[in-house]
């Protein structure tokens, strides 16, 4: 009958147990793309506020600009 040892490695953990790779996490807004997501969300927002002024929902300019 074969057996398999257990293995002791983990990629996360060097040998002497301490964690790998201890790199400083930077902040959420030292990251570009979080800013990109600010600005994204900005623009969609205004967008949809100016087409209810005019009566109409995102998806339904979607679906006149498809026609």
């Amino acid at each position: 009958m074969l057996t398999r040892k257990p293995i002791q490695i983990s990629f996360l953990v060097n040998k002497d147990g301490s964690m790998a790779g201890k790199n400083h996490i930077s902040d959420l807004d030292s990251h570009l793309g979080y800013w990109l997501r600010i600005v994204s969300n900005a623009v969609s927002q205004e967008f949809a506020r100016k087409l209810e002024r005019e009566g109409v929902t995102v998806a339904e300019w979607v679906f006149l600009r498809m026609l």
